[in-house]
């Protein structure tokens, strides 16, 4: 029968699990599938202390009361596309976290190392240890070998504008065509943070990429940038996701 033809992508990343119970384990997802519940229930609009979800109730509350509304990060698109690219690699089982009189104590009842540590000297007295975390240099002991095509690479990195997190992940990039293993992903943890950090808890944002050379210029002035924004704001809402968005796809 006739029928229309099925869209293969040719940009493959597979998720290799490097142990049996990775295995076992959920592979690692699209981060557009890991976005916070805070996230989530956000209201689109803010008026006067209080969220919308209806634009004609926050602009009905408006004219009665004055003042303006606004639109919240729900509608900014660079901010959703940082939060949804790529892939998340998440904790496997929960991990129990204790000030322990100064230092931290991380417990799990995995027989699987989730977490090691890397000798202080790997800090060089010179690494800038932020001021919410222990100085201690952790490592996520990922069991997932990441494999692109060739001539793509991957960046790993803290999650998205997700300072909520009770650590801070370092960022790389690995060259995932080439490279054979899992990797150590390090991170700090703040020390602020007693508590249990729960088994699918976002670690790493994966992001593939294709290793490409650049050169930069510099440009002329912009005569015409003070008149364009009329042009983005033609529409009440959501200009940018109507006239210059593209979609991004990860599967």
């Amino acid at each position: 029968m006739f029928g229309a033809r099925s869209h293969m992508s040719n940009n493959i990343i597979e998720f290799i699990p490097s142990t049996e119970w990775a295995n076992l384990q959920d592979m690692p997802s699209t981060a557009s599938s890991n976005v916070p519940e805070w996230f989530r229930s956000a209201a689109p609009h803010f008026y006067n202390g209080v969220g919308y979800h209806d634009i004609v109730k926050v602009n009905k509350d408006m004219l009665k009361n004055g003042g303006e509304w606004s639109s919240t990060f729900k509608h900014c698109l660079p901010f959703v596309d940082a939060m949804t690219c790529g892939y998340m690699l998440t904790v496997p089982a929960d991990i129990l976290v204790i000030n322990n009189n100064g230092k931290p104590y991380m417990k799990w009842n995995t027989t699987d190392t989730l977490v090691d540590t890397q000798p202080a000297d790997v800090l060089a007295n010179s690494f800038p240890v932020p001021s919410d975390c222990y100085s201690v240099v952790f490592r996520w002991t990922s069991e997932w070998k990441v494999k692109t095509n060739t001539g793509y690479s991957c960046i790993y990195t803290h999650p998205f504008n997700r300072p909520d997190l009770p650590f801070y992940t370092l960022s790389g990039i690995v060259d995932t065509d080439r490279h054979p293993n899992s990797i150590f992903i390090p991170f700090f943890l703040k020390n602020n943070f007693e508590g249990i950090i729960e088994a699918g808890t976002p670690i790493a944002q994966i992001i593939p990429f294709k290793r490409e050379s650049w050169e930069s210029k510099k440009g002329a002035v912009d005569k015409i940038s003070k008149f364009s924004s009329n042009l983005v704001k033609k529409h009440m809402v959501s200009t940018y996701r109507k006239l210059y968005w593209s979609k991004k796809s990860y599967k």
